[in-house]
């Protein structure tokens, strides 16, 4: 027999099946299960002032960037060949 898995994997054939989506372990103060656990530390959950100061802080930065000489090619200099 094949070993079990997760109820939230689980599929039996002749029953619908439902999907379960995410709801960011709203259940639990600690927040989502899957950020928590991460080993590698990828996941991140951020909220709406988090992306809102991201999105500011990249608009400051083009901002204040010199992109000095644009010019595609430039003239050859006397003594280049």
């Amino acid at each position: 027999a094949p070993a079990r898995v997760s109820t939230l994997l689980d599929w039996v054939p002749g029953v619908r099946a439902i999907a379960v989506k995410c709801d960011l372990c709203s259940f639990d103060e600690q927040g989502p299960a899957c950020v928590r656990m991460c080993p590698t530390k990828a996941l991140h959950l951020v909220d709406n002032t988090d992306i809102a100061r991201a999105s500011k802080r990249k608009r400051e930065l083009t901002f204040n960037t010199d992109f000095g000489d644009l010019t595609l090619f430039q003239q050859a200099q006397s003594g280049d060949a």
